[in-house]
């Protein structure tokens, strides 16, 4: 199975406020774009996460729109090449240094096209907000749905602070905000605002990027109506290790030959604009090889207990691999800044997938490891009292159900038991295994970790204690009676 935490015996046990997580590969970028992400990230001494997926963004913002991926010869499957990402890091973290590093030169075309405008209108100002616009930060949806309607339906939302999460969970404002414009503008579906004491908007085709770095704090306890709805299930994450108290204090300078060569990729990006969007499809050899990750994924999202709480991502995760392989490919094509209309090669190699095939334990990872910021502190410590009782028990294998008859006083709905299940399950503390010594409907085994029980077992004193005084020899007298 390819989506799989890894087995108890290939993996340490995490504990409940810690994970072990993977860095970015960046070899899956072309080497010009590799380049400046492993520069930006040893200047700054951030993780390479940071980097990474400030690189994913902005090509996100820089080519959306303007290539679409149809993976398969036969069918219908279509989809669009805007990423949403957010990286969480705590503050003091330097995540405003990678963020104005990769945004730059999306940011100078922008006044460079705005001051062309301008001088078009013979005017030094804009106050009919008619200039062109390619990022936002701190926005409204209602603000937001205006700003694409006036710049051909597409814009990004770029930001080193979490602003927009706030804004979701309705910490910044007295209502609750509308998320159509975020959901809608994923899959480029048709959205129409209509609202007393305002002009009816209409988008036919919005696509929006999201490139956000957040601080652990503005995940935690955010809202079911925002996961009931899928709008997590849209992003990808990053959760990166802290570098603090071991950066490298020498300071340095970011690449100048990989900056001019990323500055001019990027501008060229920016400045191709076809008049329909390129199709690119996989070729014969990539589609094979897909078709069996899908195969695998599909089997994976029917047994695998331990994805139930982050379903809508996982069954995304396909649609985020095409797009990341979609903006790969057309990355490689504008490698050396110029005008590449003519010459874009439409079919994604085995080459490119195999390399993105090869990110999914690092996205499933971190995808965990964010729903687990995500998650209320309630789940956790729900998890934590399962993993009491069941080492309370003494035993090693259990049977769902009687785990079930155990803790549905606390649990209330079996749901709630299999999150806990999950917690646990994705921290290596347990596994989960299908029982089929018996006829009729399978019954799920919960075998716990013995290396877990060995290290975080809250009754081993006790037990130690009492079994010491099991062997302590009676008096003679009291043997005899």
């Amino acid at each position: 199975m390819i989506i799989k935490q890894s087995d108890m015996e290939q993996t340490g046990i995490v504990p409940f406020d810690q994970y072990e997580l993977p860095s970015f590969p960046v070899d899956i970028f072309p080497n010009w774009l590799g380049q400046f992400v492993l520069s930006v990230s040893d200047a700054s001494q951030t993780p390479t996460d940071a980097s990474g997926f400030a690189a994913l963004s902005v090509l996100s913002t820089a080519l959306s729109k303007k290539f679409l991926i149809r993976p398969f010869t036969r069918g219908s499957w279509t989809e669009l090449n805007n990423l949403y990402t957010v990286v969480i890091m705590p503050s003091g973290e330097r995540k405003s240094v990678v963020h104005n590093a990769f945004v730059w030169p999306v940011i100078e075309y922008e006044k460079r096209k705005r001051k062309e405008a301008l001088q078009d209108k013979d005017s030094d100002s804009d106050e009919d907000g008619s200039m062109p616009r390619f990022i936002a930060d701190d926005t409204t949806p209602e603000k937001l749905i205006g700003l694409m309607k006036k710049n051909n339906e597409r814009m990004a939302v770029l930001s080193s602070e979490g602003g927009l999460f706030e804004m979701l969970d309705g910490k910044r404002y007295t209502t609750t905000p509308n998320l159509d414009v975020y959901l809608k503008s994923y899959t480029g579906d048709y959205l129409a605002v209509d609202r007393m004491g305002r002009p009816s908007e209409v988008l036919n085709n919005p696509i929006l990027t999201i490139g956000l770095f957040v601080q652990p704090s503005v995940l935690q306890g955010l809202p079911d109506r925002l996961a009931d709805r899928g709008l997590f299930g849209r992003f990808l994450y990053a959760k990166p290790r802290s570098m603090r108290g071991k950066r490298d204090v020498t300071p340095k300078e970011i690449d100048e030959h990989a900056a001019q060569k990323f500055y001019a990729s990027i501008t060229a990006m920016m400045e191709f604009n076809p008049k329909y969007p390129i199709q690119l499809s996989l070729s014969e050899e990539a589609q094979e090889l897909f078709l069996a990750f899908l195969k695998e994924q599909e089997e994976s999202l029917n047994n695998d207990l331990a994805f139930d709480f982050m379903t809508s991502w996982t069954e995304r995760l396909p649609a985020h691999l095409l797009r990341i392989a979609s903006l790969l490919h057309a990355a490689e094509q504008f490698e050396l800044g110029e005008d590449v209309l003519g010459d874009i090669n439409r079919i994604i190699s085995l080459d490119t997938i195999e390399r993105v095939l090869g990110t999914i334990q690092y996205f499933v990872d971190h995808a965990l490891a964010a729903f687990g910021c995500i998650k209320s502190d309630e789940e956790l410590e729900s998890a934590k009292y399962l993993w009491n009782v069941l080492v309370r028990e003494g035993k090693q294998d259990y049977r769902k159900q009687y785990i079930w008859q155990k803790t549905k006083g606390k649990f209330a709905r079996v749901e709630r038991l299999d999150t806990a299940i999950s917690i646990l399950r994705q921290r290596s503390y347990l596994d989960i295994e299908t029982d089929c010594s018996k006829p009729g409907r399978k019954a799920l085994l919960i075998r716990l970790n013995p290396k877990a029980i060995e290290l975080f077992d809250p009754y081993r004193s006790k037990r130690a204690s009492v079994n010491q005084a099991e062997r302590i020899s009676l008096p003679k007298e009291i043997v005899k009676g």
